[in-house]
């Protein structure tokens, strides 16, 4: 209609509003079908970050055309950074389920790789508590500190888990861990975001902040050795997966002693235990 912003919808319904910089509104909504239909555009024109599972609808302040290459979403698996958008521990459970195919096994191996009896665990990248619900679940004596680097994530965490037992930090994991030592620390889903040095350097952190024996438990996203079994997507620009080998000599670096404990095409599973020797240089 004349004087409305015209909707160009690239994929399907939406049901949540973000702004561009040039004043345009996007409203972000679910791929019914699982597929990513945002191509690549320009990163200034979209200063959000838009998971996977999601697809755009674009309302101009003109009656121009809206070309998908205008949008430049970041597909992340796992912690995502998004501002002001609202989830629900549902709705971020079913978009992981679509984005990362093995998702519920996922969980359920990383929960029992925790062990039994941990009272003190860290958590780095704790998104909206889904995996911290469940390793506290588990290990009903435990205090959690979960880390994340969005705000709105650890506010639906904040909001859904035991205030008496967690206490949730606004965080990138390039940053200092909180104080240790912990007997337990998991990570599911957010260390693929780091480049292989940080990845390196992470581990040797974690090292220095596990009790002698303690456990770490990482779940992630790899790049296999074989193509064929990639089958969550990624955005090579903000998700760096490396190879399961490399994952294992940075742990064993850094003290760890690394056991894979489940694969699943690009998904992996790896419980590390800190050794009581100085690790090697």
């Amino acid at each position: 209609m004349p004087g409305q912003a015209q909707p160009t919808t690239l994929g399907c319904a939406s049901f949540r509003e973000y702004t561009l910089s040039d004043g345009s509104a996007v409203e972000a909504g679910r791929d019914t079908d699982s597929r990513l239909t945002l191509p690549w555009g320009r990163r200034e024109s979209n200063p959000r970050k838009i998971s996977i599972g999601l697809c755009v609808t674009v309302r101009t302040r003109s009656h121009a055309p809206v070309f998908a290459e205008t949008l430049r979403p970041a597909v992340t698996v796992g912690s995502v950074t998004m501002g002001d958008y609202h989830f629900t521990p549902e709705s971020y459970l079913a978009m992981m389920r679509e984005a990362v195919p093995g998702y519920d096994r996922m969980e359920d191996e990383t929960v029992a790789a925790t062990g039994t009896g941990a009272k003190s665990v860290l958590e780095l990248g704790i998104g909206t508590g889904e995996t911290a619900r469940r390793v506290l679940a588990r290990h009903p004596e435990a205090k959690l500190i979960g880390v994340d680097a969005s705000p709105g994530m650890v506010g639906v965490a904040r909001d859904t888990l035991p205030s008496h037992r967690v206490s949730l930090l606004v965080g990138r994991l390039e940053d200092p861990l909180p104080e240790g030592p912990f007997d337990l620390v998991v990570s599911a889903l957010a260390v693929h975001h780091l480049h292989a040095d940080s990845k390196a350097d992470l581990f040797r952190r974690i090292a220095k902040a596990l009790d002698p024996g303690g456990r770490f438990v990482l779940a992630d996203v790899v790049a296999p050795l074989n193509p064929t079994y990639v089958v969550t997507a990624i955005d090579p620009e903000v998700d760096y997966p490396s190879t399961l080998d490399e994952q294992v000599a940075w742990l064993d670096a850094a003290g760890i002693t690394p056991e894979v404990t489940w694969t699943h095409r690009d998904l992996v599973v790896i419980v590390g235990t800190a050794r009581t020797s100085a690790p090697r240089s």
